[in-house]
């Protein structure tokens, strides 16, 4: 399971299971559930969620030098990845990760 899908998974858990009682986590095998400290355990979930979601922000696209037959000119690239993209693509075609030019 990608931790993507487990994050969603606990999250739809949390809400369904909203009673505040730990013993339904205990059953469950909830992986943030950590110890005694029952509050800590959804706090790590929200803070692994917004971590997604962080990652899905669209990136500047960072001008780069680029030689092409000895000659140097300039390209734009993925601040992730450093593939080149596109003039105006609103992807990028390596990773996958939003652009924004402007």
């Amino acid at each position: 399971m990608t931790e993507r899908e487990n994050v969603i998974e606990w999250l739809d858990f949390c809400i369904r299971n909203t009673d505040g009682s730990i013993c339904e986590c205990e059953m469950s095998g909830c992986p943030y559930l950590g110890g005694s400290d029952f509050g800590n355990c959804f706090v790590t979930l929200m803070n692994d969620a917004l971590a997604l979601l962080k990652a899905q922000e669209p990136v500047e696209p960072k001008k780069s030098a680029v030689e092409l037959a000895g000659l140097r000119t300039w390209d734009w690239a993925c601040p992730k990845c450093n593939c080149i993209l596109a003039y105006r693509a609103n992807y990028c075609s390596c990773c996958g990760r939003a652009v924004k030019w402007e």
